[in-house]
């Protein structure tokens, strides 16, 4: 069975009324995808870019970043990329919308990823009262990619799990976004 690939491009001016907002309907595009039987993984990135509807011309950083990001993940998610660790990108969102958690990534790519990912599964649960884990058995016929559904439902399991997290600050390490954010550029792989 050949799995189709979808390319979609969703994109907002930094303006923080509206960052939390964007990050809910990408975590809300990721569910309603799922429920029509359509997996997507995808990457959450800042800067500037080029982006030309008329002329389906898409040019910028934050493009490529987005690109290496969504390729290094082995699972069904949106991780944010190096550039949306910002501390003042990250502050305008709600603690429901994201979650500390190391995404799955394939060896030689893991430096692109952060820990912290979209809380995707939470939204699901919001709407349709269950974990999604089930869903993503129903989904997980195709021998090749089942390290990929076993990764998101293990994501699926911790999220329900710590579905109260951002109330706990004392769970919080100190350091959990300080780490990555020390990292240099030249860390990166090329």
């Amino acid at each position: 069975m050949t799995v189709p690939i979808y390319a979609i491009i969703l994109w907002h001016p930094l303006v923080p009324p509206f960052v939390d907002d964007f990050v809910t309907r990408c975590s809300s595009l990721i569910c309603e995808a799922l429920a029509m039987d359509i997996p997507l993984r995808g990457a959450i990135t800042l800067g500037d870019a080029v982006l030309d509807r008329d002329s389906d011309f898409f040019l910028g950083a934050p493009i490529v970043e987005a690109a290496r990001v969504e390729k290094a993940q082995n699972w069904l998610g949106l991780t944010f990329g190096q550039t949306a660790m910002w501390s003042q990108f990250l502050a305008q969102i709600h603690g429901t919308a994201i979650i500390e958690y190391p995404p799955p990534a394939k060896e030689h790519l893991k430096a692109y990823v952060s820990p912290i990912v979209v809380d995707w599964p939470r939204r699901w649960r919001d709407k349709h009262g269950e974990c999604p884990s089930m869903k993503l058995r129903q989904l997980n016929r195709d021998p090749a990619y089942g390290s990929y559904w076993e990764n998101t439902i293990a994501f699926a399991e911790f999220s329900r799990g710590r579905h109260d997290w951002h109330l706990r600050p004392e769970e919080i390490p100190a350091d959990a976004v300080l780490l990555l954010v020390s990292r240099k550029e030249s860390d990166l792989p090329l």
